[in-house]
């Protein structure tokens, strides 16, 4: 999928680097809208829809792997953002820090940057 006219990665992307952060076996079916696109394989349950970006149940999960804290603020003098940062890391480089319009985006968004920074996805070591 092609990124966002901002050069922002695409609602599709960050969920299918969330998904493999979580390490789900997932598989991808083709419809008309992304949040009907990323599919839990052996799912026992109502849904075997993925998508963070709306279930608070998933983004709970991410936050308790990936020991993420998760925060709202007042981000600039006219916007309400919520705030994620990762709390475990191991060197100079500090947390990897996301906001987000809502607390799913912003913490699927800082999974997505913990996952897609290669040197990152070596300092920082899931919760198990």
């Amino acid at each position: 999928m092609s990124e966002r006219d901002d050069g922002g990665p695409t609602d599709l992307e960050i969920v299918r680097a969330c998904a493999e952060a979580m390490d789900l076996n997932t598989r991808e079916v083709s419809m008309n809208q992304p949040q009907h696109t990323i599919r839990i394989m052996h799912k026992i349950g109502p849904s075997d829809a993925y998508w963070p970006l709306t279930n608070d149940e998933q983004m709970v999960a991410l936050i308790r792997k990936h020991g993420l804290c998760l925060w709202g603020g007042d981000y600039s003098a006219s916007e309400w953002k919520w705030h994620a940062e990762t709390q475990i890391y191991a060197d100079e480089k500090g947390p990897t820090l996301a906001h987000g319009d809502t607390a799913n985006r912003a913490v699927c968004m800082c999974v997505y940057l913990m996952h897609t920074d290669a040197t990152l996805a070596e300092r920082v070591k899931p919760l198990t």
